[in-house]
């Protein structure tokens, strides 16, 4: 007995060892994408953010951009994203692996596929103790893995190195198949997608997705895309059409919530994407987001988002996981973008719409044996970020008379109709819709900064024309039909092909950022240049694009996608472009960043050119950087990273500021001081009355901003600033003109922010409202309004969209009243409690929406007279506060602060004050 209890206490002793080292092993493996300096997979994060934390580049410096390094690989049309991971950079290219020195681009080692390797880079496993690390791509019809080390087939993966994709999903034909994009990695589960031909005919291979074990390649689970006799879902095809059925696949990325365990597929198109005669009904799991358990392949749920697709409206890009931040709570969610330029938004674990889904009336087919759809679904939020509807009354281009003329005869000549989004192409006539084939997004998808609650993506407005003829029919079976365009073939754009310029309106293309937690537009600027007509003065047109955006924490969003051939930097938080470069090709692809072993940030991209916009073809890749000695704001960098030490450089701390920044690089400040922003104090009294609170209050935000360092004020009781143009002095007051600065003579130009109080009619000339509507608009400046500054400029209706709304009427005067919090989150609403007693002038607002602003707190109606004489609204909504976007700017404003002592409380004193500073983009 006893030495059966040693034995016992032995194998207990074994089995917490070996418990203690798988432990150990996998919190080993959970560590090879921890330095956060690396760009360890695509869309760098599993959950497809596409977001650096590091910092390195700026607003302040992204213009001094220089190429570190240029890479021929030796193959045009690459689409691939790079990898770099403990200090060694992995890109493909034709049959090509190949692994880098990311500082130099040096050859370390190169791989031979025996096929065409996924055009869009490698995905990379870290291995375990008895495997080392491996890459994984598609070669052929083949899942490869490649020693990541040696550059050598990966010993015990399947046969040599790699699996048949193949053997899994053949029906009763056989086809084509590949891996157009690399597979995504979950522990120790490759998950792929397939490429298996979404045209006519069907290829007879199924697009499924499969986990195949990381060491030895065994197929562990398969979900099916096209659902087999018995399985749910089988009976959205009418009789036996999901037979042999491919396309229906995820031709693109997934998406990972590891913490979750669960993977997110974009499916794609059945075939044929053009024509579904042959397979009446919805058509699951087709066009739908798809979320499974990445450890089994079992369903957890789904949205289909195209029903019985004929547009070639696949699901072409990762999704991306979000947080949105609704009612106090934060919802995980997961972002979805379509070619229709829809952005969809659903809890990451229940599926369910966060701002809901409307299945909406859609025209429907004419075509003999069609039966498309009755409804489509559309998101209430946001609206459509690209053109989907066509008025041929006012929504041609215009600009230069001969390319109008020529789109005019081309919609004459082909009896063009549109009957808005989802117009079916008919057998009479040629039908327009928007977006195109290509999309108003593509396999771009979304880039997303968690710090700021902004995702980031490009669109292009760029419309499809063609009509259905009679095909040949397969094996005696019913006449089928094939899409033609006026120029032949399935596809057709809506644009002069030879010069690449769209018919309809610009912009052509665009790029913007959806605030995910609203469901709103924060903004959107035109995407590059035509160069015909940037020639001729318009250079604001945007250009047609397919590729994706990355994300900074130093505030920077790097794109490439355009026709234009360049590469670009904009400001996360406002849109402004920073910096741009001509390319050797057009990158239609994602770009990416990292840290390199000598302390620099390096921005990446691949110039190939191609893809369906007919791009030159190109087969370099381009590296970027700042100058050896310059890197950051009056900052350089001291030593170097070694292996995976983290040396990601953040923003200096600045010892003025109310929430210093802690400081944990390895960069040291020189002398200089960081520059304050400016704010201007502007309230007009010479042409007004002088409200009693004017002087406390514009008095106490000048202290409030010296006293934190977080802005200098500038106090102007008249309008004598609000004006980009020089200022000038009349005659007779012994100052030149021509003094300009020299006597501290500042036009809007030099200030940040507005912070205005001001009453009823003020004297400005149009010069001057324009230039103060291009300060927050054109030039992303802030503006702070207090109180009775929705009674200034009556007589101005532009002064009021730029406010959000006006004054009407005074229901209550000075009363007591309740303050309710609407959104707690927002920086100057953090410290206020929940509920607010307020004695205070109150008063309710007119051409006020909550569709245009977003009210930050209101009036509780239950403390109000709501039968007072003056009262107005009927929907008993009167905000208190609000937020919202002018253009590229930001504007605050709130009703209170009537009352001089009202400036004495410390609750409204930090409302203000944190309102200037998100107004200067010092919080978000």
């Amino acid at each position: 007995m006893t030495g059966s209890r040693n034995s016992s206490a032995n194998r207990l002793q074994l089995i917490a060892v070996a418990s203690f080292v798988v432990v150990l092993v996998s919190a080993l493996v959970t560590l090879w994408a921890s330095d956060p300096n690396d760009w360890p997979s695509h869309d760098h994060d599993a959950g497809g953010q596409r977001f650096s934390p590091l910092k390195q580049i700026t607003p302040a410096n992204a213009s001094k951009l220089q190429q570190a390094w240029m890479f021929d690989t030796g193959a045009t049309g690459i689409q691939v994203t790079p990898l770099v991971i403990n200090g060694i950079m992995y890109v493909t290219a034709g049959k090509d692996v190949v692994a880098l020195e990311p500082e130099t681009a040096k050859v370390i080692w190169r791989y031979a596929a025996p096929a065409a390797v996924s055009r869009r880079g490698v995905a990379y496993w870290p291995g375990d103790r008895d495997t080392p690390p491996r890459l994984f791509t598609g070669a052929g019809d083949r899942l490869l893995a490649v020693d990541a080390e040696r550059g050598t087939p990966a010993a015990g993966f399947g046969e040599d190195g790699s699996v048949d994709l193949k053997a899994s999903v053949r029906g009763e034909v056989d086809g084509g198949f590949s891996l157009a994009s690399p597979p995504s990695i979950y522990r120790n589960i490759v998950i792929t997608g397939g490429n298996n031909g979404e045209q006519s005919p069907s290829s007879g291979l199924y697009g499924d997705i499969r986990g195949w074990d990381a060491r030895s390649g065994r197929l562990l689970w398969s979900f099916h895309t096209v659902p087999r006799a018995g399985e749910p879902g089988v009976e959205t095809w009418e009789g036996d059409s999901w037979k042999n059925r491919s396309g229906t696949n995820v031709w693109a990325f997934f998406t990972i919530d590891a913490e979750r365990g669960l993977v997110y597929a974009p499916i794609g198109s059945p075939t044929s994407d053009y024509y579904g005669g042959d397979r009446k009904g919805a058509n699951l799991y087709g066009n739908s987001i798809v979320a499974l358990d990445a450890a089994t392949g079992a369903l957890k749920w789904y949205r289909q988002l195209v029903h019985h697709d004929i547009w070639d409206y696949d699901l072409p890009a990762a999704p991306t996981l979000v947080d949105v931040k609704r009612n106090g709570r934060t919802i995980p969610a997961v972002a979805v973008m379509t070619k229709m330029a829809l952005l969809f938004l659903f809890d990451r674990v229940t599926g369910e719409p966060i701002f809901g889904i409307e299945e909406r009336p859609v025209p429907q087919s004419t075509v003999p044996g069609e039966a498309t759809w009755p409804t489509q679904p559309f998101p209430v939020k946001p609206a459509p970020l690209a053109r989907n509807t066509f008025d041929p009354e006012k929504d041609f281009y215009t600009l230069t008379p001969d390319h109008a003329t020529y789109c005019r005869e081309l919609w004459a000549t082909n009896a063009m109709f549109t009957k808005g989004p989802y117009t079916p192409p008919s057998a009479d006539g040629t039908m327009l819709t928007f977006p195109s084939t290509v999309g108003g997004g593509n396999w771009n998808g979304l880039s997303y900064d968690p710090t700021l609650g902004l995702a980031f993506t490009s669109v292009m407005n760029l419309g499809q024309v063609a009509k259905m003829v009679q095909g040949t029919s397969r094996g005696g079976g019913p006449p089928t039909w094939v899409r033609r365009s006026p120029w032949g073939g399935p596809v057709g754009r809506f644009w002069n092909p030879d010069t690449k310029i769209p018919c309809s309106a610009p912009p052509f293309g665009e790029l913007l950022a959806i605030d995910v937690s609203r469901g709103d537009v924060a903004w959107r600027v035109p995407l590059g240049f035509v160069a015909a007509l940037k020639a001729k003065g318009f250079d604001k047109t945007g250009t047609l694009n397919i590729g994706g955006s990355i994300a900074t924490a130093g505030g920077v969003v790097f794109i490439g996608a355009t026709i234009d051939c360049r590469f670009r930097a904009f400001e996360s938080k406002t849109g402004r472009q920073l910096w741009e470069t001509e390319l050797p090709a057009c990158a239609h692809d994602v770009p990416m960043t990292y840290l390199g072993k000598d302390g620099r940030q390096y921005v990446a991209v691949a110039a190939g050119g191609g893809s369906y916009l007919g791009a030159a073809p190109g087969s370099t890749i381009v590296a970027f950087a700042l100058p050896d000695r310059v890197r950051g704001s009056g900052f350089e960098v001291r030593g170097s990273r070694s292996g995976s030490e983290s040396t990601s450089t953040r923003e200096p701390q600045n010892p003025r500021t109310l929430e210093p920044e802690p400081q944990t690089s390895n960069l040291e400040p020189r002398t200089r001081t960081p520059a304050r922003k400016r704010v201007l104090a502007w309230a007009d009294v010479q042409h007004g009355y002088q409200h009693d609170s004017i002087s406390h209050a514009v008095a106490t935000i000048e202290r409030l901003g010296r006293e934190s360092g977080a802005y200098d004020t500038f106090i102007r009781t008249d309008s004598q600033l609000i004006t980009k143009r020089p200022i000038t002095f009349p005659e007779g007051t012994g100052i030149s003109s021509s003094a300009g600065g020299d006597f501290n003579v500042h036009n809007l130009t030099y200030f940040d922010a507005i912070f205005f109080f001001g009453v009823r009619e003020i004297g400005l000339s149009p010069e001057q409202r324009a230039d103060l509507l291009s300060f927050v608009r054109d030039d992303g400046k802030g503006f702070v309004a207090a109180h009775s500054a929705s009674t200034a400029f009556f007589s101005w209706s532009d002064f009021g969209e730029l406010l959000g709304g006006r004054f009407d009427e005074h229901p209550w005067n000075i009363a007591d009243a309740t303050v309710v919090v609407d959104d707690a989150a927002f920086p100057a609403m953090k410290h206020l409690p929940a509920r607010w007693p307020v004695h205070d002038e109150l008063y309710q607002l007119k051409d006020f929406s909550r569709d245009k602003v977003h009210v930050l707190a209101h009036l509780d109606p239950a403390t109000l007279d709501l039968k007072a004489p003056l009262v107005h609204r009927t929907d008993r909504d009167f905000p208190a506060a609000w937020s919202k976007s002018y253009g590229a700017g930001r504007v605050f404003y709130s009703i209170l602060g009537h009352e001089a002592d009202d400036w004495d409380n410390p609750l409204l004193q930090k409302m203000y004050f944190e309102a200037i500073r998100w107004s200067l983009r010092q919080v978000n």
